[in-house]
């Protein structure tokens, strides 16, 4: 059984939801959708949520008890019509102005038992009005028991991006025994300012989420799973080693798409849908930018946190979440071999059933009867020169051939 002296007797703050204050002058709803009851929180913590108006909010103040300032962000405006998101709670609601909201607060450790912050809103003309008080309180909490009693995911889900991390999850969380947890993305082992929050809010993400899966048709009388999801972990060099020592009984599944077909997916996701990249794939995948990623990756290593320092970044980004056969290294050497599974994307393709059949068996679920596999977030992209493509396998040949003697496999997969 593994010890974790550090982290006995934690000193956590709990969110214990939330009180509308606000007298419907202008503010029709309000609602929270992070945190939610029971979360842990960290020093630093983020409020993310909803309004509609029927005047426009210009920004969104946190205060505290003593009507200090601490937090303000200008809202992002909705004018679409919001009534499915707040039919539930509010089935009257008009059409209205909508807006949306991510607070950060800097530092709640000055807060003491039973302390609240302010929400308020500023309308164009300046007038503050009251929207929520935000309840909180202060304890500690064993850490290191509440790990060995479990708490905290069961399985993890790593991937390229553009690897069905997400198509994964989404068939996952379908499963009576599976707690679905959103957003499925934590990226705590793997991005310094999130490990920097500490295991106190790492495990608060998790820590009541079963209290918010209530009541659902078919929930099993067994325990049930609750996973991480983070394509990140897959190519971070920290990751494997952080996750094997703080949870030593977890599973990971392991994501692989084809490495030049996952590049040019990546590529036309930042064209269409992110907006980030004007160049051409000619351009992209120019053999002088190949060449020029072999030189950078000599030089520099492996090691995202430098790459994603690197000048050449918007081009590297493409070919580093393919180096498969570097980073698997790093899972098989922190991971126990009943806990790591390592599938092939291209297999939900031509064999989706077995593909998801496969998972389910190595975290112990069964396949609920009926259940059949839907295709999740495909996205189609045009067919690019075969000289593209032929570059591009010849760069990823010498990770996908160490790939292929990682896994022993008896026919390479890419």
């Amino acid at each position: 059984m593994t010890s974790f002296p550090e982290l006995s007797n934690t000193p956590v703050i709990c969110f214990n939801g939330f009180s509308r204050e606000f007298k419907k002058d202008r503010i029709e709803a309000f609602r929270v959708q992070s945190p939610l009851e029971g979360d842990w929180l960290s020093r630093q913590f983020f409020v993310r949520g909803w309004l509609i108006s029927k005047t426009p909010v210009k920004a969104f103040h946190l205060f505290d008890m003593q009507g200090r300032y601490t937090s303000r962000v200008a809202p992002h405006e909705h004018y679409e019509d919001v009534h499915a998101r707040f039919s539930v709670d509010f089935p009257d609601l008009d059409k209205k102005i909508a807006f949306s909201f991510k607070l950060r607060q800097q530092d709640i450790s000055f807060l003491e038992d039973g302390a609240a912050l302010f929400l308020y809103a500023e309308h164009q003309d300046g007038t503050l009005e009251k929207v929520a008080r935000l309840n909180l309180s202060v304890g500690e909490v064993d850490l290191a028991q509440a790990l060995q009693d479990g708490c905290g995911p069961s399985f993890y889900i790593g991937g390229a991006m553009k690897g069905a991390t997400s198509a994964i999850y989404e068939y996952l969380a379908s499963h009576p025994s599976v707690v679905p947890r959103y957003p499925k993305e934590v990226h705590f082992f793997s991005k310094s300012h999130e490990y920097e929050k500490g295991w106190a809010w790492y495990l608060g993400q998790f820590n009541n989420a079963a209290n918010r899966y209530q009541h659902r048709e078919g929930v099993s009388p067994a325990p049930s799973l609750i996973g991480d999801a983070s394509p990140s972990y897959l190519t971070d060099t920290h990751a494997p080693a952080r996750i094997a020592r703080y949870t030593p009984g977890a599973k990971v599944v392991l994501s692989l798409r084809n490495p030049s077909l996952r590049a040019i997916s990546h590529y036309f996701h930042e064209v269409k849908r992110v907006g980030d990249e004007s160049r051409p794939p000619e351009e992209v995948f120019s053999a002088a930018n190949l060449d020029m990623a072999k030189t950078v990756f000599e030089a520099e290593g492996y090691d995202l946190d430098k790459l994603q320092a690197h000048p050449f970044w918007p081009t590297l980004r493409y070919f580093t979440e393919g180096l498969y056969g570097v980073y698997l290294q790093n899972w098989q050497d922190a991971i126990t071999p009943e806990n790591l599974l390592v599938v092939n994307y291209h297999l939900l393709e031509s064999a989706p059933q077995e593909y998801v059949s496969t998972i389910f068996a190595f975290l112990g679920l069964d396949v609920p009867e009926g259940f059949e596999v839907a295709k999740i977030y495909a996205n189609d992209y045009p067919d690019l020169d075969d000289a593209i493509v032929a570059r591009l396998d010849e760069f990823f040949e010498f990770s996908n051939a160490k790939l292929a003697g990682l896994l022993q496999l008896p026919e390479r997969w890419f």
